[in-house]
């Protein structure tokens, strides 16, 4: 039955190469609600829940290996090599494993089902560059979630095969490595700290799901041309994203009440004379120049320190701020790294210090309306 021992698969990881070859909108109104669903849960953080089904793949129990002749790249023996397959999806096409009737007809519906509201999704984001990555980011992270808790031995095999990264019994080829890794800030992922075989660096299970995750995020940065009925409704969720994140955008507005602990404390021991480490001196300028602050601005607080040099210190904070060298402005970093430099100094339940500042600012900003709306209702009464 065509496609069969991938169907569970290409539920779970719609993103698969051989998805392709069974998208249709045979069941447009539930991959539209299901895209619906997950696009709520990317840009209005609404709760996400879906079940699947177990599975394996049933070529490790299949005696018929006729499905090899449409192999090109040689790659069914006994068993399927996974490092000559390019998950083309050919051989699962001309599946020859029988099942009952209805439950090939279940499994193919929940995976059309699956791949096509992936496809609305993307479609949809594409037309927004704000959205577009916002979903990149989003997306990768909750597939990567199911990978770390699916169990299935093969998946890595499987996931490599499919963005064509070099993986063999938990090695991946340097250059495959290096090209997900240079994303990845943390010491761990730099390569001096890497155990290296013939080409190959050593990864766990978990580390090699986020290395997929780093490919699929650049995946699905990309845009998708695709227009299909009912795409309004769903355009109206990213409308509301980008209303809220213009209600929430800080660039220019100040307030120190809301700054992270980190950053309060950083600057606090500044203030205190303390001698702060370069990685903390770096994260609190790139902060202060997102949200507003000038370079001289971030001068006056640096110039506490007690081995403050005006010049080298401008040069620095210019650089930062994309004034200087290749001129690009340096991202804010996140909660993780922080935390892996030991600038973390309090459990804020957010994963960036920019999430943090938008959350206080919004709701100050909502007190700040509570207020006023109580005041003139006050003043109203006494009329």
């Amino acid at each position: 039955m065509k496609f069969l021992p991938l169907l569970p698969l290409l539920e779970k990881y719609p993103f698969l190469k051989p998805a392709r070859h069974i998208a249709g909108e045979a069941y447009h109104k539930e991959a539209l609600k299901e895209a619906e669903k997950f696009l709520k849960f990317v840009f209005l953080n609404e709760k996400y829940e879906k079940s699947f089904e177990g599975y394996s793949l049933l070529c490790e129990a299949c005696e018929d290996k006729s499905c090899a002749k449409f192999c090109k790249s040689g790659a069914i023996k006994n068993e399927r090599i996974w490092q000559k397959c390019s998950l083309c999806g050919t051989c699962f096409e001309k599946c020859n494993y029988l099942t009952r009737v209805e439950d090939y007809s279940r499994l193919l519906a929940r995976a059309k089902i699956s791949i096509m509201s992936y496809v609305y999704c993307r479609a949809v984001v594409s037309k927004s560059e704000v959205a577009l990555r916002k979903f990149a980011v989003r997306a990768a992270e909750y597939y990567k979630s199911l990978m770390e808790k699916d169990s299935y031995d093969k998946l890595p095999e499987i996931l490599a095969a499919n963005f064509s990264i070099k993986y063999k019994s938990g090695f991946v080829h340097v250059k495959d490595y290096l090209k997900a890794a240079v994303r990845l800030k943390a010491p761990e992922w730099k390569l001096y700290s890497r155990s290296l075989n013939g080409g190959f660096v050593r990864v766990s299970r978990n580390e090699f799901f986020r290395i997929v995750e780093e490919y699929l995020r650049e995946k699905l940065s990309e845009k998708v041309s695709y227009e299909f009925e009912g795409m309004e409704k769903l355009l109206k969720i990213v409308f509301e994203f980008e209303s809220r994140r213009k209600e929430m955008d800080v660039e220019g507005v100040k307030n120190a009440e809301c700054y992270p602990p980190c950053f309060k404390k950083i600057i606090s021991d500044l203030k205190a004379g303390v001698n702060v480490p370069h990685s903390a001196r770096f994260a609190l300028a790139s902060f202060l120049l997102r949200i507003g602050h000038s370079v001289d601005e971030v001068l006056q607080i640096f110039s506490y320190a007690p081995d403050f040099d005006e010049e080298k210190a401008r040069y620095q904070v210019e650089h930062i701020a994309g004034m200087r060298g290749s001129g690009k402005e340096y991202e804010v970093p996140s909660c993780e790294t922080m935390k892996t430099y030991h600038n973390c100094f309090s459990d804020c339940k957010t994963k960036h210090p920019m999430e943090y500042y938008r959350r206080c600012i919004r709701e100050s900003f909502g007190r700040g309306k509570k207020r006023k709306a109580t005041g003139v209702k006050a003043r109203s009464g006494k009329r």
